[in-house]
């Protein structure tokens, strides 16, 4: 593969329940802060979510402690809190993140093959009510050599069911082609908090009507939405394919 497009959706919630898709735009007092590694996003000074570039334990970028409105968490802590949460593969699932279990033979998913921070194309910025940024990246396989160069464009925006994070991410294989390999760990991956994990209450649905692991795991679907009750209110997140 010489070229390739991928752009995925996802909104964070917490609401009496999910409305049904909705394009407007509502107000947002959104603020970036851009640091050496990071860039926390914020909301009215309440944490939205933490974009982290560059991490010597996490090899790829992902954003950590995501929040729906009204500052409920909808990821687990990161790190997990012992006691509190499931503190597996604490560096392998941060919160959300874009990574390939087989991306040319190598292993992004699990930290054996890295993804390099280069570059903002487009600087972390509140733009037309919107924060949005672009990042260049780099995949690196095991040894060090270039798999394919990446781009990832970024948008959140604030809707009546949530804030939608829109990551639209264009491969670029520079020196050689490039392989998608058939592997089970690859794509978007979320870790969602734990008072909404199954185990705790929470449910996995999708656009056929499948509920939870048993059901929906392996399978495609136009959305999935994994939710559950946080303080007293549904909260959670829905997936999507691009429209």
């Amino acid at each position: 593969m010489n070229h390739s497009r991928l752009v995925v959706s996802f909104i964070l919630f917490a609401a009496p329940a999910l409305p049904a898709p909705d394009r407007r735009t509502v107000a947002a007092d959104f603020a970036v802060q851009q640091k050496p590694d990071r860039v926390l996003i914020t909301d009215g000074g309440q944490p939205v979510a933490t974009y982290v570039f560059r991490d010597d334990k996490i090899l790829r970028p992902y954003f950590a402690n995501v929040h729906a409105p009204g500052g409920i968490q909808v990821t687990r802590n990161h790190p997990p809190v012992p006691n509190v949460d499931a503190t597996d593969h604490d560096t392998m699932h941060p919160g959300v993140w874009l990574a390939f279990g087989d991306l040319s033979g190598q292993d992004f998913w699990r930290n054996k093959a890295r993804i390099v921070h280069e570059r903002f194309v487009e600087p972390p910025a509140v733009r037309d009510g919107q924060v949005t940024f672009t990042a260049e990246n780099t995949f690196q396989a095991a040894n060090g050599e270039e798999v394919c160069k990446q781009t990832s464009r970024l948008t959140l925006a604030a809707r009546p069911a949530g804030y939608l994070l829109i990551w639209e991410a264009t491969f670029r294989p520079e020196q050689r082609e490039m392989v998608f390999g058939d592997q089970e760990e690859m794509g978007l991956g979320i870790r969602v908090a734990t008072p909404i994990a199954v185990k705790q209450g929470g449910t996995i649905r999708d656009a056929l009507g499948r509920r939870n692991e048993r059901e929906v795991w392996g399978n495609s679907a136009d959305w999935c939405d994994y939710s559950g009750t946080i303080a007293g209110r549904h909260a959670g997140i829905t997936t999507m394919c691009d429209p």
